[in-house]
């Protein structure tokens, strides 16, 4: 098995030469506090050269560039929303989105593969209906989609001027239909442990009453960007 160094030394080779030094600062970092969690801020890094490297759509500058947030802080935004806007275009051209819940997955591993993967991966589970709608036809002729998720948002008043406090995220990737009725369980359970684990005594049941009219998909995201502003500390 290939082990998350060795992993993180060939992606550097397909990476820009400043995640070498990326790389080294994490390096230190790790062996400065010796208690972070490994896998999960190595494949933060490495995201961010993923991300650098997606081709998903033109890169526009971020207005208002002070408050760009980190690929690490975008992911924990993204952990931390409670819901997920969804964007599509219909076959005219036409935009749509909707909002839904959702569920992360990131790290090395697939639900989908046997053991751990060859890079990091992020990616967002949904459900739906069996019945195809409105999105679904979107995402069967054009998987590719955006995601906008905002947290920590409350009105205020500062500086004689109305404004708002917020932490964003913004993700560009494909959608696709989960076919695995494994991986489809997994992600039901996790969609339920997040927005509803006082009643995790309930998940067996209710999965097996809607299993067969539920399904699931997945956005492998290749792109991740994040905003804050006015963010209050955290305790």
């Amino acid at each position: 098995m290939i082990g998350p160094a060795v992993r993180w030394r060939s992606f550097c080779v397909e990476a820009r030469p400043r995640f070498v030094f990326l790389r080294a600062l994490a390096w230190a970092r790790w062996a400065a506090e010796g208690t972070l969690r490994f896998s999960e801020q190595l494949c933060s890094i490495a995201l961010l050269a993923m991300v650098e490297r997606s081709s998903v759509m033109k890169n526009y500058p971020m207005q208002y560039a002070d408050r760009e947030i980190s690929v690490e802080d975008a992911l924990e935004v993204l952990d931390e929303g409670e819901f997920i806007t969804v964007a599509t275009v219909d076959d005219d051209g036409m935009p749509y989105c909707v909002p839904l819940s959702y569920v992360v997955e990131r790290g090395w591993g697939s639900v989908e593969g046997a053991g751990e993967g060859e890079e990091p991966v992020c990616r967002i589970y949904i459900h739906t209906t069996k019945n195809d709608g409105h999105k679904m036809a979107d995402w069967r002729r054009d998987a590719r989609v955006w995601g906008s998720v905002a947290c920590e948002v409350e009105p205020c008043y500062e500086e004689t001027f109305f404004t708002t406090r917020f932490a964003s995220a913004m993700v560009a990737g494909r959608i696709r239909h989960v076919e695995s009725s494994l991986a489809v369980r997994k992600m039901l359970v996790a969609l339920c442990m997040k927005y509803m684990p006082s009643e995790k005594h309930e998940i067996g049941g209710a999965i097996e009453r809607e299993f067969d009219i539920t399904d699931v998909w997945c956005i492998d995201v290749e792109r991740i960007t994040g905003k804050a502003g006015r963010r209050k500390p955290k305790a």
